[in-house]
C-alpha cells in the first residue's frame, strides 16, 4: 500500500492511496472467513455453507464491501493520525491501473485557529439622560396618546403615514408591502435621509425610488433595483397639551419624568450590552484571522439565496469565522450550557408555550452559551468607557446592532 497527502489548498486535502491487488485480496478472504461463520443461507445450517457456494451467491458484493470497508479503514486512520477535522462529504473516486487499485479522495478541513481573545480592547459606552432627552420623549408620548386624524397636508415629522411599496421591474409593479404603516418618530431619522425624501409628498402622491439610495430598503428589497411608494394615508396627531393629561392617559401615578427617565436608562443600559457584543465581535474578527472553508461559504450562499435574502459574501463570510470562533473558544475553555440553566428560562418566560418545544430549547441553549463565551471575553478584555447622550446611543444601536 502506497499513501500520498496532498495539499490542494490551504484547508483543501487529497488523499491518495494504491492498493495491491494481494491486499484487497487478503481483505476479501477476511471478509468470506467472517460470513462463513455467521450468515445464514437457506437450505445451509448456520455455519456450514461452504466457500464455493458463498462466492458463487454474492462474490461481486463481497469484493465490493470488502474493498470499501479496507478504504474507510485506512481513511480513518490517517484522518485521525493528521489531525484533520473534516468539514465537508469526502469524495471517493476508485479506479484500477494495471495491477493496483488506485483510491483518490477530495475533502476539506476546519481552519485551525490560535485564538487571540486576551486583553480585548473594548468601548462601553456610558450613557447620560438629559433633561431634554426625557422631556423629547414625553413629547413623543404627547404625540403618539393624542387624537390622530387622517390630513391631506405635506408629511412632517411625527406623522403616521401608510405605504404600498411595489417594486417597479420591467416596468411592471408587482406588490412588495401593502398598508404598511410607519411612524416617523426621533430614529427614523437615522435612516438615510428616507423622511427627507418623502416629507413633501401628500396622500395620493407616489415617489420613485432606486434601492442604493436607502441603505435600509437595499437590506429589505435586496434583490429590487427600483420601487415605488404610494402613499395611501397620513394621519397627524393633536397631541395631549400636559403631562397631567398624559399621566391620566397613560395611568401613570408617580412622577412622569422620573417614570420616562427610569425606561430611558433600562433602554440605555441594554443598548450598551448590545453595542458590548458587537464591540467584543469587532475584535474577535480583527485580532483572530484565518481561512474559512470553501464549502461553508457555499453552503450559506445556498441557504441566502434560497430565502431570498440579500447576499453580502463579506458579511457572510464574518458570520462564519465568528461562528467558527465562537465554537472553538467554546471547545477550549469548556464551556457549556446544563439542562437546568435552560429549563430555568422556558419556565421563567415560555411556560405556556406548547409548540416548536425542541426548536426553542436549542435557541436558549445556543443564546445561553453565546452569552457565556461573551462575557468570558469580557472579563478578560481591556475595558475602556465613553460617556455620550441617550440620542447618540440609539444611534450607534441603529448602525451596528443590525449586524451580528
Amino acid at each position: 500500500m502506497n499513501v500520498e497527502i496532498k495539499k490542494k489548498d490551504l484547508l483543501e486535502k487529497e488523499i491518495i492511496i494504491t492498493l495491491s491487488n494481494e491486499e484487497i485480496e487478503n481483505e476479501k478472504n477476511k471478509k468470506i472467513s467472517e460470513l462463513l461463520k455467521s450468515i445464514t443461507i437457506k437450505g445451509f445450517r448456520k455455519g456450514h455453507i461452504t466457500q464455493d457456494v458463498l462466492i458463487n451467491k454474492f462474490g461481486e458484493k463481497i469484493t465490493n464491501d470488502s474493498l470499501k470497508e479496507l478504504i474507510n479503514k485506512i481513511f480513518i486512520e490517517l484522518i485521525n493520525k493528521n489531525n484533520f477535522k473534516i468539514i465537508n462529504l469526502p469524495i471517493f473516486q476508485i479506479s484500477k491501473i494495471n495491477e493496483n487499485t488506485k483510491v483518490v479522495i477530495n475533502f476539506e478541513i476546519l481552519p485551525e485557529i490560535k485564538l487571540n481573545i486576551d486583553n480585548i480592547k473594548i468601548i462601553e459606552y456610558i450613557s447620560e439622560i438629559k433633561d431634554e432627552e426625557i422631556a423629547d420623549e414625553i413629547e413623543k408620548l404627547k404625540i403618539i396618546n393624542g387624537k390622530w386624524e387622517e390630513t391631506n397636508l405635506p408629511i412632517n415629522f411625527g406623522d403616521l403615514i401608510t405605504l404600498d411599496i411595489f417594486s417597479l421591474e420591467n416596468e411592471q409593479e408587482t406588490p412588495l408591502l401593502i398598508n404598511n404603516d410607519v411612524f416617523l418618530h426621533e430614529e427614523f431619522v437615522f435612516f438615510d435621509g428616507f423622511i427627507n425624501i418623502i416629507k413633501n409628498y401628500s396622500t395620493g402622491m407616489d415617489i420613485s425610488i432606486n434601492i442604493k439610495d436607502i441603505k435600509i430598503f437595499d437590506k429589505i428589497f435586496y434583490n429590487k433595483n427600483l420601487i415605488k411608494i404610494y402613499i395611501k394615508k397620513i394621519m397627524r396627531s393633536k397631541k395631549i397639551e400636559t403631562e397631567i393629561e398624559l399621566k391620566e392617559k397613560l395611568y401613570i401615578k408617580e412622577d412622569i419624568i422620573e417614570k420616562i427617565k427610569d425606561k430611558l436608562e433600562k433602554i440605555s443600559k441594554n443598548v450598551t450590552k448590545k453595542l458590548l457584543k458587537v464591540s467584543i465581535i469587532n475584535k474577535l474578527l480583527e485580532n483572530n484571522t484565518f481561512e474559512i472553508p470553501k464549502y461553508l461559504m457555499t453552503e450559506s450562499l445556498n441557504d441566502y439565496e434560497k430565502k431570498e435574502m440579500k447576499v453580502d459574501k463579506i458579511e457572510i463570510e464574518k458570520n462564519i469565522k465568528l461562528e467558527l470562533l465562537l465554537n472553538e473558544i467554546k471547545i477550549k475553555f469548556n464551556i457549556n450550557v446544563l439542562h437546568d440553566e435552560i429549563q430555568k428560562v422556558l419556565d421563567t418566560f415560555y411556560k405556556n408555550v406548547k409548540n416548536n418545544k425542541d426548536d426553542l430549547y436549542k435557541k436558549i441553549e445556543n443564546n445561553l452559551l453565546e452569552e457565556k463565551i461573551f462575557n468570558l471575553i469580557l472579563n478578560k478584555a481591556n475595558k475602556m468607557t465613553k460617556k455620550i447622550t441617550y440620542k447618540d446611543l440609539k444611534k450607534l444601536e441603529i448602525e451596528n446592532v443590525h449586524k451580528y
